[in-house]
């Protein structure tokens, strides 16, 4: 039992202990860049503002017990120690961009800058994270151990100091799963229930196949040496970054024209439900009469259905006004029916002749297992009744034509393919496959295997409120590190051979099948039984082997799909790079307001040229987007 008034310290968890160790310790550094020059104590005010300086993790020293093990010691923030000002080009020799206001320039700066950090280890003698301020430059740089959280958690945390541009008042939002939603697990699910056995014996299979593969690269199989081939003890190399730019809506192009994509088919129907008033409106007149006991004015509801169909066209290319002249041309239709009346009359037949259970309206359409299920409530009080719908009342058309072209935007947006992951996977392997056959003495052997490894994020997605919650002490929100291990196989293929859209096809086939295995659970279940069955140094000896035994890693983080601010300033950028393993080639994608940078982190004794790496990945989304908008006009063009 602790003291009295005396906070116990906590133990560090096995994945942190992970991080901490010497050969798979990692600091994540997150470059932020700033429409206008920063205003330092405006920065420290948000900061001190912020559940950052709160938190137990970012106010806690890493100390060591009697016995030798780590623990989390409480301690008080001196924000000094944590933020760093750098006026002038002291740190890093780099060119002078103030003059010029080269951009160009000024990015490599940045990466220089972050390749330093990259070499550089965090001070134990105050809490892991710190904060650097390059005023040439209008950037931060925030720099964070890997043991207080993984990706998602850090950048939750993040965007807690940031506000919403246009609402100065609101936190952003991360653009990724809200709280409590678990699609994953129930998709995977209603897999099962929709397949049946086979899905499961599907699942279970390649379960086993890449738990397998995973225990092999733990013990001795490795990818063959190219020059990209990083090893043991790369880690301490000289390290040099690029930026490879892309923008979202390339990718979504690109992942639109690739076969088993779910996408509205032209016309596509949209059933709404609308209840109707069925008698007169009562004024204020009846209303009194009904006071005194009028038998001829009821009160209570007498209304029957409309189905009100709409049809899916894509609103970017639609003349508007053609949404107006469909939805007049259908009510034109609906005032010369008495449907109301009769779905009326055949409800209250139901109703008395088979009881209230057996009433069930119900409205939906259907096309290629997408069910779209609309419900409206239209109050017609400003009409005396249903049958008197006259042409000089254009509300009824405006309002439909309005939800014709909403509705038809909204399924553009939100049904269509959001996640780019295949995209990104045939991006980097048709760029790989570019650099390897530049760069390369020998051309390398079609179809060679470049092994990438990923750590996906087990839990759930701990927002902002969620970290609220864990401010006051919810047992329910645990932070800190709970992912597991994935990986992700790259094919090599001649890239001006190949159609560019066969790299996303082949990587979309691999992540389908990711998707329906338990890889990365029983990756996370190995390391855990392996850390409290043989304590850390073993641990870390397996994880070390699988990174050494494979290519590169990549992470994709989603950031705020919307503009943002820090201490009043808007944010131009977000960029991170991960320092600490042994591959020669670590990518770090972050998105932001439509776009998405990747860093690419090399050792540059092994890849002395990473922006011609960049290149290769930027040329390769390119050449898709050019091919899926090909292939996308002769589809329109075909009778």
């Amino acid at each position: 039992m602790g003291r009295p008034g005396i906070t116990e310290d906590e133990p560090v968890t096995p994945a942190s202990r992970l991080f901490l160790s010497q050969e798979m310790g990692q600091i994540i550094n997150c470059a932020i860049g700033l429409q206008n020059p920063i205003d330092i104590n405006a920065i420290k005010l948000e900061m001190a503002k912020s559940l950052m300086f709160k938190h137990p993790r970012f106010s806690s020293l890493l100390v060591l017990d009697p016995k030798g093990r780590q623990r989390w010691r409480k301690t008080q923030i001196n924000l000094d120690d944590h933020i760093f000002v750098h006026h002038h080009y002291t740190t890093v020799t780099a060119p002078d961009t103030t003059a010029t206001g080269n951009t160009e320039s000024a990015e490599d700066t940045i990466n220089d800058y972050l390749s330093y950090f990259i070499s550089s280890p965090l001070s134990t003698e105050k809490p892991l994270w710190e904060v650097h301020v390059i005023n040439d430059l209008n950037c931060l740089i925030w720099r964070v151990h890997h043991a207080l959280g993984d990706g998602i958690s850090l950048m939750s945390m993040l965007l807690e100091c940031c506000r919403k541009y246009d609402d100065a008042s609101q936190v952003p939002a991360m653009g990724v799963r809200r709280k409590g939603d678990d699609s994953g697990k129930k998709s995977r699910g209603r897999n099962w229930r929709e397949k049946g056995l086979w899905a499961v014996l599907k699942s279970i299979w390649f379960t086993l196949i890449y738990v397998l593969e995973f225990v092999g690269r733990s013990l001795w199989v490795k990818d063959k040496k190219t020059v990209i081939s990083g090893g043991a003890g790369v880690e301490l190399w000289p390290r040099k970054l690029a930026t490879a730019k892309f923008r979202l809506a390339d990718m979504k192009t690109v992942k639109r024209a690739i076969p088993g994509v779910a996408t509205p088919q032209e016309g596509l129907r949209l059933t709404g439900l609308a209840m109707v008033n069925l008698r007169k409106q009562p004024g204020l007149q009846e209303m009194s009469n009904l006071m005194n006991g009028d038998p001829k004015v009821r009160w209570g509801n007498k209304f029957g259905f409309v189905l009100l169909p709409v049809y899916y066209h894509k609103a970017t290319v639609e003349d508007p006004l053609s949404f107006v002249k469909r939805a007049k041309a259908m009510i034109d239709r609906k005032k010369q029916s008495w449907e109301a009346y009769f779905s009326y009359a055949i409800g209250d037949f139901v109703m008395k002749c088979f009881g209230p259970k057996n009433v069930i309206i119900s409205a939906s359409a259907r096309q290629e297992g997408l069910r779209l299920t609309g419900l409206a409530m239209v109050n017609l009080r400003k009409q005396p009744d249903y049958r008197e719908l006259s042409n000089d009342r254009p509300e009824e058309a405006i309002l439909e034509a309005y939800f014709s072209y909403a509705i038809g935007d909204f399924v553009m947006k939100c049904f269509w393919p959001k996640t780019i992951n295949d995209v990104l996977f045939g991006v980097i392997s048709s760029g790989l496959s570019r650099y390897l056959e530049n760069r390369s003495a020998e051309a390398p052997q079609e179809g060679l295997r470049l092994t990438g490894l990923a750590m996906v994020n087990l839990r759930k997605q701990p927002g902002l409120q969620e970290m609220s919650n864990l401010m006051n002490g919810d047992p329910k929100v645990r932070w800190g590190n709970k992912f597991g291990f994935v990986l992700l196989p790259v094919y090599y293929h001649k890239a001006t051979v190949e159609d560019p859209l066969s790299f996303v096809k082949r990587a979309k086939a691999m992540i389908d099948r990711k998707k329906q295995s338990w890889e990365a659970y029983f990756s996370y279940a190995i390391g855990d039984f392996v850390m409290k069955c043989f304590g850390p140094k073993v641990c870390t000896m397996a994880n070390y082997r699988i990174v050494c035994n494979t290519t590169f890693v990549i992470s994709n983080v989603i950031g705020p799909q919307e503009e943002i601010t820090m201490a009043g300033n808007p944010v131009t950028y977000m960029r991170a790079a991960v320092s600490g393993l042994p591959h020669a080639i670590l990518m770090h994608m972050v998105s932001y307001k439509g776009k998405a940078d990747m860093q690419i982190q090399v050792a540059k004794d092994i890849i002395p040229d990473p922006e011609f790496l960049a290149e290769c990945f930027e040329d390769a989304l390119l050449q898709m987007k050019v091919a899926a908008e090909g292939n996308a006009t002769k589809l329109q063009e075909e009778p």
